[in-house]
């Protein structure tokens, strides 16, 4: 059964300010949030549909390959359900 995760994607960028808007256009399909992560570079929050937790974390590598001129430097992955409770 498909079920609602989120993954938060880090990448090897640190000018939030243009990039940011590059990711919320690009990544628009999976609602994203950007901000900066606590070591300074891009993140994006998104929300997709998986089966489990390794689908999930599938799902989120190809999603953050979808970002042109960037590299995913970190990845967390986590069910909807945990996420909102953070």
């Amino acid at each position: 059964m498909l079920t609602q995760h989120n993954a938060r994607l880090e990448f090897d960028r640190t000018d939030i300010d243009d990039f940011g808007d590059e990711l919320i256009d690009g990544l628009q399909a999976y609602h994203p949030a950007v901000s900066l992560s606590p070591l300074g570079r891009a993140q994006a929050d998104v929300t997709f549909l998986a089966h489990d937790i390794p689908h999930a974390a599938d799902m989120a590598v190809a999603i953050a390959a979808e970002v042109a001129g960037a590299s995913l430097v970190a990845l967390e992955v986590m069910s909807t359900e945990d996420f909102d409770r953070l």
